[in-house]
């Protein structure tokens, strides 16, 4: 049985009491057929309905497990109870069948692979009535990795079910059979009515799939894409001189997928730094996503501002501006969809600077001063935008020139990734001196000026001409009133 022992008695004595059958249904069981190995060796997260009584079912359970009870929607009935200890929390979810019988719940559900149930009671003594309740053919789209909706009205009903069957595509690697396809097609523009911090939720989950890229492209094919951010629809056709069938729309789908792959091929590609780039990007971030997944996201907006910014200039379509303007179009959009000011800073930070690294490339030389000028600018996020301008760049060549280095560009950022990593003391060079420092020698009160002499400071060090403390402390005496 999947629910632990302890907890499993319990929820058997409350059904007894209650005269309730109760029912595992959801996402545990759903893992259980798929046999998925989760970080834990054992699930967490438990759903259970029954016909009616959950509120009285699952107050009394949170008694006897000294659980915290959670009201998590009251007019529908569910509740969540989080017990166990710290280093091993269980979340039991409660609800009253959402229609009348079992089975026409089970119908009301997004998809057929979510559409199963068990009798606890039934499972525990090896009934054979015990097995699974099924109306649907979950099990059969289960072994035959589909994704099947229970009923089109499901995606009326609650149009955020359209996004999170991308997301158990990208997550399970299932293919979505062509009639969901079909009616996602005819209720997308109803995700408008979502949400944003649920369409959020799911987007950033189905951006931690590494099958992310090829799930964005089929979410646009069906107008889902492009109904959560309305502004990539003016991409779509855009410069198809220079980005082919697809435009700027297609460059950004391209890109995600180079982003992809390179994460996943750096270790052989470029050893000596991929290490500390996966720690880089394996960080999580304050909305509750790593790096790896918020960064993805700006690969697929950088070029966002494009259509904003395109003109016919001496002949040649340009976007001058394209950089600034974007960022200031993310930072719109991510507060629409209620993103975490982490998030918006870095995803704003990466396109705002996507440039930077191909006009590095296009300099006979780049000197150390103008390295520590990036990395001074971005700080670790220059990592960031470095692994954005190589997905960009990447996405222009063929498979087998992505990584060669005679491609300016893709030998600039490996030069910085290895100068950060592996020379960071020539690159970023420690602080000398502080802004006390500066008010104790010239005699200036905190201001201003105490900034651009720290800067200019930082300047000097950056190119080499203060080494050490000693030095920067007799500079400042140029300074003093």
């Amino acid at each position: 049985m999947l629910i632990p022992k302890n907890f499993l008695k319990i929820l058997l004595a409350l059904s007894r009491k209650k005269k309730e059958p109760l029912f595992l249904v959801g996402g545990a069981l759903r893992e259980a057929f798929l046999k998925i190995e989760t970080d834990q060796s054992e699930p967490r997260d438990f759903d259970l309905i029954l016909a009616r009584g959950a509120a009285a079912v699952s107050q009394e359970f949170a008694r006897k497990t000294k659980g915290r009870h959670i009201a998590l929607d009251d007019q529908r009935r569910i509740y969540r109870v989080v017990t166990g200890e710290d280093s091993k929390r269980f979340h039991f979810d409660f609800g009253n069948f959402q229609a009348g019988t079992l089975a026409e719940d089970l119908q009301t559900r997004d998809l057929t692979i979510n559409a199963l149930a068990i009798d606890l009671k039934k499972a525990a003594a090896g009934s054979k009535s015990g097995q699974v309740i099924d109306p649907t053919g979950g099990l059969r789209d289960l072994k035959k990795k589909i994704l099947r909706v229970a009923q089109e009205k499901n995606l009326a009903d609650d149009p955020l079910r359209m996004l999170r069957i991308f997301r158990f595509a990208a997550q399970l690697d299932f293919k979505i059979e062509p009639a969901t396809a079909g009616f996602i097609k005819k209720h997308a523009r109803k995700i408008k009515k979502t949400a944003p911090e649920r369409i959020r939720l799911e987007l950033m989950k189905t951006m931690e799939s590494p099958r992310a890229a090829k799930i964005l492209k089929k979410m646009d094919e069906v107008g889902l894409l492009t109904q959560i951010f309305p502004v990539l629809e003016r991409s779509r056709n855009l410069a198809p001189q220079y980005y082919r069938q697809g435009g700027v729309l297609g460059h950004a789908l391209g890109a995600v997928d180079c982003y992809e792959e390179s994460v996943k091929t750096m270790k052989r590609k470029w050893p000596s730094v991929a290490g500390q780039v996966q720690e880089y990007l394996d960080c999580p971030m304050a909305g509750g996503f790593t790096r790896r997944a918020v960064i993805k996201l700006g690969v697929l907006l950088h070029d966002v501002a494009k259509p904003h910014t395109a003109r016919v200039i001496k002949g040649r379509l340009r976007f001058f501006g394209h950089d600034y303007k974007g960022a200031q179009l993310f930072e719109e959009i991510g507060r629409r969809l209620r993103f975490a000011n982490e998030e918006i800073r870095l995803i704003a930070k990466i396109i705002r600077s996507h440039l930077r690294p191909g006009n590095l490339s296009e300099q006979p030389v780049v000197t150390d001063r103008a390295v520590w000028r990036f990395f001074r600018d971005l700080g670790e996020d220059g990592v960031g935008t470095l692994l954005n301008a190589l997905a960009d760049h990447q996405s222009y060549l063929a498979p087998k020139k992505r990584w060669d280095l005679k491609e300016p560009a893709v030998k600039i950022i490996k030069n910085l990734l290895e100068k950060y990593y592996l020379a960071r003391s020539r690159v970023v060079p420690p602080k000398i001196i502080t802004g006390h420092d500066v008010m104790k020698i010239t005699g200036l009160p905190p201001s201003k000026e105490v900034g651009k002499i720290l800067d200019r400071v930082e300047s000097l060090q950056g190119e080499g001409k203060i080494k050490n403390r000693r030095e920067a402390m007799e500079l400042l005496k140029s300074f003093k009133k």
